[in-house]
């Protein structure tokens, strides 16, 4: 595994264990998937209309097209914001939240040399709260950024492609709520 690579896991695994930290409020992990790759999450409510994602997720997307390329890694934390909340026929809480958010990586851009990609990150989607502590999601995040790789001795820097593209396809999650 890179250093790179290496160095973006422990910033997030400090990030999650300074969020831990912090103020006693509803906290949540788990995990997801989209096309491009597994994730897995963390979640912590800052308040009633407010909570944080942090996630850092196996970027695959490039290794199903090629799979002679190897696969990347990013974390990523995004704010979100409740924008309306509702009970469900059976009593189940459902809300739809949006927010920004950054992120940055290691990966295949398409068609692309692996090299760091970085950007803003957007999220939107819709979440049921069950009973027994467990909440499905379904949501879209667009990366708007950039992808460097080293070509020739000189910095190649071009938007990051993967990130739109995979803004089209639904990301569906599962955590546990604690």
């Amino acid at each position: 595994m890179p250093k790179a690579s290496i160095r973006i896991i422990l910033i997030f695994i400090t990030a999650c264990a300074s969020l831990h930290h912090a103020d006693a409020q509803s906290k949540a992990a788990g995990g997801s998937f989209s096309f491009n790759g597994p994730a897995i999450s963390y979640e912590h409510n800052l308040d009633s209309g407010c909570f944080l994602n942090a996630d850092i997720r196996a970027e695959l997307g490039n290794h199903f097209i090629d799979s002679d390329r190897k696969p990347g890694v990013s974390v990523s934390l995004v704010s979100n914001f409740i924008l309306k909340e509702w009970k469900s026929d059976n009593g189940n809480p459902v809300r739809i939240f949006a927010g920004p958010g950054i992120t940055a990586g290691m990966a295949h851009d398409l068609h692309k040399e692996y090299g760091c990609f970085f950007g803003l990150k957007g999220r939107i989607g819709m979440e049921c709260l069950f009973s027994r502590n467990i909440a499905i999601s379904l949501s879209f995040s667009p990366i708007l950024g950039m992808h460097m790789t080293l070509k020739d001795d000189y910095l190649v820097m071009k938007y990051y492609r993967n990130g739109l593209i995979g803004s089209a396809i639904p990301e569906i999650g599962i955590k546990y709520l604690f």
